[in-house]
């Protein structure tokens, strides 16, 4: 009786525990399948013992890919795997997500370095073939790459040879695509260079003589010419411009500008830079890269390109090897400084920084008669940009919610970058002679460190540019080195499933339970398979759009994507909540489309070439753009140019450069005409310009001085000084080659004559106010009549800490400094970048409104003879800022002042919040005589939470701190230090703090209260150091133009670059909406730094733009 009772317990409990598991399956995105149940045994085995000499290094760790293919047209997916060491494997599916290997009797066994496969019907027979590159015999034998041509009867049979194809470079990845619209397919190839006599980092000329060793190929297709009965391939690489002497790893095509030609992307390794080769249209192609983006990867490894925000413009991503958690950041060597970054461009290579990219497509602008995509980098603020040693990049849309998400693979078996092996053999090649032993000892000291198995991540798109982590939860991060990766909809359900190649370790199948049997739909799809012409079965090529919902989805048809990989060629789009898509449309690579209506979602379609019928309608450029460049016929050449100054010399740990701050504008009429003119300031020993606009609205130059000028100038302004009813010019500087007390830092005051010529005042600034300043403004805050000004102080040289500021009282242009009996707390009120006077209370009298790095915006009222601050009783919180810039305005037309202020931006990775403040701490650590400022932001513990973490390595601090080195020995016992390991005695420690980082607009709700409203997104993707307010359109509601980027930055961080600059469709609700660049013609590219509004002769609005060690450029609005 025992027994019969216990049995049916169990059976109970067991029963129990699996519903659980199965209802814990589900509730996850992905399943992997096991082995066991899927058939797929593939593991790509590495075996060190194996490798020939001392051959250990990153190359035995780049993996394979994965092809997707259906051999036999069944329409079920089947799976090619890419083996190293091991045998590549073709798996076909036989239905319900089991698989079966059939790789010996389809002739598809491999004995060379297998890299990445193309699926492409390369014979047009209507079959699928497959294109395997190789790294030759063990990464050391150069051997042909493998054509597997498809005999229809699940059987393949190698012809490389035959086609033209059999290449004996050591290739990464073939494309095949129709470069010269011939309408048959033609084939890129990708290549890498192994066993080099330098290091891939050695900064050398680029070898653009086309006959590198890695030199990238282009195959043309020349049909059956040779009367083979298959096309044979042609290699005009030169021909067509290629040249290049990349390490080849990812390739990506797309027809990026939008001219129905297709262009390629090519991810290169180490210091040699990305190619977007962009289609001439005549059988060549052009490099555009720093046309088309700011900065790029690193070490570029897999790349991707797709829709992400729905605007029908190619955006594309690329993947390097910085990590999100703090240890593995602390661990991971990085031989970049400013010299090796100076060396870079002055060999022109192009500025990487070593991250994740997301590049966003803002559109194009034409330069001759070419049209130039351009991007803006935003990875940082997607939040993709750090997921440690990756390769392959996906985006495709992973949960049917209309919008392109991310997936990634990750590890490396061996850990060749972490800081205290690279320390190890240093100090080996220091210590013995005996390169055989210490060749031994670092081979030792390697393999100690085991391999690097990481998890994959999956980010799902928020519609707004951000993406969520939801790897946790996903069931897709188990701790793996994988490599190459596809997806495909194995089962046939509607959602994408996963298949990802793994080293020493089974490869994954993830099944998708976004769409399952007997499951509601909360989000649906519909896919398309195309049938092309004679030379292209497939449609490779062709892009289709669908509309649903008020939403634009595009694809096209390249599916080799991600790394070493080709994915599905079916097309599926998820539609969301959409059931029934309002249209969808095909073109075709021959320019021909079609228009279907009345589908279905959760169908599948067929789409064929043959009904395309009609062209595809020219897009018409903006018949009236609102912003024209007017720099020509203004008749306005002015170029910036910074004498370079190694600011880092006295203080290694400074953030950015600060002697690149230039230029500014002042504008004021100068020669009483009638007509605006302006001043715009000089770098170092380069004197400042007037231009005095002339009748017919151009400008005349001439020089402010012609004596030698020993500072960069500053901020400036235009007022009258002296009372003679003219408008004198007071200049401040600023840089960082001087004490703060030198005299190259006083402010300089010239006097007008009344006719625009000016002469130097040396008696009217007191001979103590010197600074290195960060901004100037004038206003009469004692009521006798005359302008007095306000100078703030930008940095000191013991940087963080305050620099002075000074207001300066104006007795008929000779001024006095009463800041410490005006307002004491403004004497070093902190760096400020930016200040203005405004009656911000209604009360008639000029108050001072500042704004600056590590503080909130600062309002200080004026009650007569002082300024009292009353920054508390604004309302506003949060608001410790790294702000950049400040304007007051009248933003709502309601009768009071409202600021807007310019801040960091959302694009960094502090990603601050008041919860997550990013923090400066400083003092002299080393009691050196100079302070220390070390940067702390919230990072990825190994618990995954996010805690308090030095911004700077061991090796960084180490270069301003030398003991560092003595109080953490080793790089990972660095990698636990905090703020109480650096600071352990508080006394004197300097503590700033940042919590908020976005660009605003502040309401003025009276009573001296505010509101801060934050800037639409696309205003954070960069600092904004320069705003114009004004009714640009002509609806009569107040529009704004933000501009900004930050060059100086230090080359860790990397340069902020992704505006070209912004213009805000003010809305009648208060709110503002982005208009992009392409789209409104104010496109600027540079570092900008000022901007300015003024109106000419012809009575047309001219923006003024000041870009730093560059042209000014001007823009004019052409309200409607």
């Amino acid at each position: 009786m025992k027994t019969s009772v216990a049995y049916p317990f169990l059976i109970c409990i067991m029963l129990i525990v699996l519903c659980a598991c199965r209802q814990h399956r589900t509730a996850e995105m992905f399943t992997a399948l096991p082995s066991s149940e899927s058939g797929i045994t593939f593991n790509n085995t590495i075996n060190e013992a194996k490798m020939p000499g001392e051959a250990l290094n990153e190359f035995a760790y780049m993996g394979g890919g994965v092809g997707i293919i259906d051999i036999n047209n069944d329409g079920l997916k089947d799976i090619f795997f890419c083996g190293n060491q091991v045998s590549s494997k073709l798996y076909m599916n036989k239905g319900n997500n089991h698989f079966e290997d059939i790789t010996q009797q389809a002739g598809v066994a491999t004995n060379t370095w297998a890299t990445g496969v193309s699926v492409a019907d390369i014979n047009n027979d209507g079959y699928e073939d497959m294109y395997v590159c190789t790294y030759g015999k063990n990464l050391s034998v150069r051997t042909a790459n493998l054509l597997f041509i498809n005999q229809h009867n699940n059987t393949f049979k190698e012809e490389a040879a035959a086609y033209g194809l059999a290449d004996t470079s050591y290739s990464t990845q073939a494309v095949f695509f129709d470069y010269d619209k011939d309408g048959d397919l033609d084939m890129f190839l990708v290549n890498y260079l192994l066993n080099a006599s330098y290091s891939a980092n050695y900064i050398l000329p680029k070898n653009l003589s086309g006959r590198s060793p890695a030199n990238d190929k282009l195959y043309r297709n020349d049909g059956d010419a040779k009367g083979g009965r298959h096309p044979t391939f042609t290699d005009v690489s030169m021909a067509a411009g290629i040249k290049e002497d990349g390490y080849g790893l990812g390739v990506t095509v797309s027809d990026f500008n939008n001219d129905g030609w297709p262009d390629m992307y090519i991810a290169n390794d180490f210091v040699s830079n990305d190619e977007l080769w962009l289609n001439n249209k005549n059988g060549t192609f052009t490099n555009t890269l720093d046309l088309s983006t700011k900065h790029q990867s690193y070490s570029s490894m897999g790349c991707d390109a797709a829709d992400i925000n729905n605007d029908s413009l190619i955006d594309f991503a690329t993947l390097d090897m910085m990590p999100e958690d703090n240890t593995r950041k602390k661990l991971t060597f990085s031989f970049m400084n400013y010299d090796r970054y100076e060396a870079e461009r002055n060999l022109g290579y192009s500025p990487e920084f070593a991250r994740n990219m997301l590049q966003l497509n803002n559109g194009t602008y034409t330069a001759s008669d070419t049209i130039i995509p351009f991007f803006s980098e935003i990875g940082q603020l997607a939040g993709i940009s750090e997921t440690d040693w990756s390769w392959s990049v996906l985006l495709a849309d992973f949960n049917n919610d209309g919008y392109k998400d991310i997936h990634i693979t990750n590890g490396i078996g061996r850990d060749f970058i972490n800081a205290d092996f690279v320390q190890f053999n240093q100090n080996l090649g220091n210590s013995t002679s005996n390169m055989e032993e210490a060749k031994r000892l670092m081979k030792e000291k390697l393999v100690s460190l085991k391999h690097v198995a990481l998890p994959n991540y999956l980010y799902l798109n928020n519609g707004n540019y951000t993406f969520t982590d939801i790897s946790d939860s996903a069931g897709i991060n188990e701790s793996s080195i994988s490599n190459g990766a596809a997806y495909a909809d194995l089962d046939n359900d509607g959602d994408l499933d996963m298949v990802v190649n793994n080293i020493n370790k089974e490869a994954f199948v993830f099944i998708n339970h976004t769409i399952e049997k007997n499951k509601p739909l909360t989000n649906h799809s519909i896919s398309f398979m195309l049938q092309g012409d004679s030379l292209n079965k497939d449609g490779f090529g062709a892009k289709v759009y669908v509309y649903a919902g008020g939403k634009a989805q595009v694809q096209e048809a390249f599916p080799v994507r991600g790394y070493l990989s080709s994915v599905d060629k079916k097309l599926l789009f998820g539609t969301g909540k959409n059931a029934m898509p309002d249209s969808v449309i095909v073109v075709w690579s021959n320019n021909l489309q079609q228009v279907i209506r009345q589908v279905k979602a959760d169908s599948v379609y067929t789409l064929y070439q043959r009904n395309a019928m009609q062209p595809q309608p020219v897009t018409p450029k903006p018949a009236n753009l609102l912003f024209t460049s007017a720099t020509t016929a203004a008749n306005i050449q002015y170029k910036h140019t910074d004498v370079s100054y190694y600011d880092y010399g006295n203080q290694r740990l400074l953030p950015q450069k600060f002697s690149q701050l230039g230029p500014f504008i002042s504008t004021g009429d100068i020669n009483k005409d009638g007509a605006t003119d302006f001043y715009i300031g000089g770098a170092f020993n380069f004197s400042g310009q007037l231009f005095t606009q002339q009748g017919n609205g151009t400008f005349a130059a001439k020089k402010l001085t012609d004596s030698i000028k020993m500072q960069e100038d500053e901020g400036s302004i235009l007022f009258d000084a002296d009372g003679d009813d003219d408008l004198d010019l007071l200049v401040t500087y600023g840089d960082m080659r001087y004490a703060d007390t030198s005299v190259y830092y006083k402010p300089r005051l010239y006097l007008n004559d009344g006719k625009g010529n000016y002469s130097f005042n040396p008696h009217a600034i007191p001979d103590a106010v010197r600074t290195i300043a960060g901004c100037i403004t004038a206003g009469d805050y004692d009521g006798d009549g005359d302008e007095d000004i306000f100078i703030g102080g930008r940095v000191s040289k013991k940087y963080p800490l305050s620099p002075h500021s000074y207001i300066l009282q104006n007795n008929k242009g000779i001024f006095t400094n009463v800041t410490s009996s005006v307002c004491p707390a403004l004497q070093q009120a902190g760096m400020i970048t930016a200040a203005t006077w405004a009656d911000f209370d209604n009360d008639k009298r000029p108050d001072l409104v500042i704004a600056g790095e590590y503080m909130p915006v600062r309002f200080f009222k004026n009650v007569g003879a002082k300024l009292t601050e009353v920054t508390d009783k604004s309302s506003l919180q949060n608001m410790d800022g790294m702000w950049r810039s400040l304007m007051a305005t009248d933003i709502d037309k309601d009768g009071d002042i409202d600021f807007v202020a310019g801040n960091l931006g959302l694009n960094n990775h502090y990603h601050i919040t008041p919860q997550y403040p990013m923090q400066l701490y400083a003092k002299d650590i080393d009691n050196n005589g100079s302070i220390d400022p070390v940067l702390f932001y919230y990072i990825k513990n190994e618990e995954g939470k996010r805690a308090l973490f030095p911004s700077l390595s061991r090796d960084q601090l180490a270069e301003q701190v030398p003991g560092v080195k003595k109080a953490f020995l080793l790089n990972k016992d660095y990698a636990a230090a905090t703020v109480d390991n650096l600071f352990n005695d508080k006394k004197d420690l300097q503590t700033y703090t940042c919590t908020e980082a976005r660009s605003c607009w502040i309401e003025n709700t009276g009573n001296g209260k505010f509101v801060m409203h934050a800037l639409p997104i696309e205003a954070q993707f960069a600092p904004v150091n320069a705003i114009v307010c004004t009714d640009a359109d002509g609806d009569g509601i107040n529009d704004l133009l933000l501009a900004g980027n930050e060059y100086q930055t230090e080359v860790m961080t990397g340069r902020y670059d992704a505006s070209y600059g912004c213009f805000l469709k003010g809305n009648k609700d208060k709110t503002f909406t982005y208009v992009p660049p392409a789209q409104s013609g104010f496109i600027i590219n540079g570092d900008v730094k000022d901007m300015k509004m003024i109106i000419n002769a012809k009575n047309e609005k001219m923006v003024l733009v000041a870009v730093n060690n560059d042209y000014l450029q001007v823009f004019k609005i052409n309200v409607k």
